[in-house]
């Protein structure tokens, strides 16, 4: 689809090129209108099929994807470009085999082959010389998670003659086994503790990079639990991952009132909502699964919009920082409306796929224990008070002394309405999410 796209580009211009792009995500609204609800399992054969799980990332994925090409339209200039493009494709194309195959042997091999674009990425196109020590970062940690992984998915299946996802391997392992085959997810996702290579990543990243890595590669993580949820669970390690979902995304909340950096203030705040994730999907309560995955794909839309427009703002005002970026009311009053609804559905405003989904998420973490009370009461705070801070430091002021701007474009006002359209649309249709 994407490799059509280029060939239209090149043969007919780009003013067919975003035409045709217009039509791709009409076809993608006409896929999710036409799925079922429920769960399902669909053999495609060769040893890849399909479920709800992965229907809805594949779909978020390509979105996603698109919304790229659209916001990187500068760097599509000369060789760089076309290698740029050729990097978004094979990343997309790694994503959605990742998300069909149904073997958790070929599973892994695509799950640790999504690592090499984003690296590509962050060290060929990224800002500054540290990018270096972000791509070690992100190197490191990948590989260390990814070896404890391999043995015990070798030891299972070694022990039960296969590795198919939709059959139950054992019910009960060791608490360190369980712990192996969660780390590497723990690291993508990632959680309070393994997160230090996410916000280096992020801030290093080109625009793109950091659409892609937030909105759908952290999401391999928690596609990662669902698997492992459904074939193998240790129930004396679960209240150690529920509590370090909670606390952890808690502690994120208050480091990102910290932050001055726009981009690695809405990093961190992936950090935190990929722990209500974390605790959501261990409650093993049917509210809280359900809500963990609803919140895995808003949160993939809306922090994909947010790098993007943090981008939009540090072309014009050549910094990232809230000290320098203010009074956007006065250049952008009406672009400025676009990002003050991401920042709300940040904090999961009504009426927005998010707020179902921490509604739901709480309600299945406060049916698995009563205690967790005072952790989401700390968490959903914490989240409203650093969207506000984010969105008034940069919208109100006398506006930024750096400014070197122009005129939002139509092109930027259309991938701005892209990441919000979904948000408020899918609400109407959430009954596609229950799994």
């Amino acid at each position: 689809m994407a490799l059509l796209g280029l060939i239209f580009m090149s043969i007919f211009g780009a003013g067919m090129f975003w035409v045709i792009l217009g039509l791709v995500f009409s076809f993608i609204y006409t896929m999710v209108l036409m799925s079922d609800s429920g769960g399902f399992w669909s053999e495609l054969g060769f040893g890849f099929g399909l479920d709800i799980i992965g229907w809805f990332l594949i779909i978020l994925s390509i979105w996603v994807t698109l919304l790229m090409i659209m916001a990187s339209s500068s760097y599509f200039v000369g060789l760089g470009g076309r290698n740029y493009f050729s990097i978004m494709v094979f990343l997309l194309v790694v994503l959605v085999v990742a998300f069909t195959v149904t073997d958790f042997l070929f599973f892994y091999f695509f799950f640790e082959s999504s690592l090499i674009p984003i690296l590509l990425m962050v060290l060929g196109w990224g800002y500054q010389p540290e990018r270096i020590r972000a791509g070690f970062y992100l190197l490191f940690y990948t590989l260390t998670a990814s070896m404890p992984l391999l043995v015990v998915l070798m030891w299972l299946g070694s022990l039960e003659g296969g590795l198919f996802m939709g059959h139950k391997l054992v019910s009960l392992i060791s608490v360190f086994g369980f712990f192996c085959l969660v780390f590497a997810f723990m690291l993508k996702l990632p959680v309070f503790m393994f997160h230090l290579w996410l916000p280096k990543a992020h801030v290093e990243a080109p625009v793109a990079g950091s659409m892609i890595l937030a909105g759908v590669l952290l999401k391999l993580g928690g596609y990662g639990f669902y698997r492992v949820l459904g074939v193998c669970i240790n129930l004396d390690f679960v209240f150690i991952l529920v509590s370090l979902g909670l606390l952890g995304g808690a502690f994120t909340g208050l480091v990102c009132l910290g932050q001055h950096d726009m981009k690695s203030l809405v990093a961190y705040s992936s950090v935190g909502h990929m722990g209500i994730v974390l605790a959501g999907v261990f409650s093993c309560i049917v509210y809280g699964v359900g809500g963990s995955y609803i919140m895995m794909i808003g949160h993939g839309v809306c922090s994909s919009g947010l790098f993007c427009l943090v981008n939009m703002f540090y072309e014009r005002y050549s910094s990232r920082s809230m000290l320098v970026i203010s009074g956007l009311l006065i250049f952008f009053p009406s672009f400025v409306l676009i990002w003050f609804l991401l920042c709300v559905v940040n904090m999961s405003c009504p009426p927005t796929i998010n707020l179902l989904s921490e509604i739901m998420a709480f309600g299945g973490l406060l049916g698995w224990a009563y205690s967790s009370s005072f952790g989401l009461s700390i968490l959903s705070f914490i989240c409203a008070v650093y969207s506000l801070y984010l969105f008034s430091f940069s919208s109100h002021g006398y506006g930024g002394v750096k400014f070197v701007g122009w005129a939002i474009s139509i092109r930027e006002f259309v991938v701005g309405l892209l990441h919000i359209f979904p948000l408020f649309f899918f609400i109407l249709k959430s009954d596609l999410f229950l799994i």
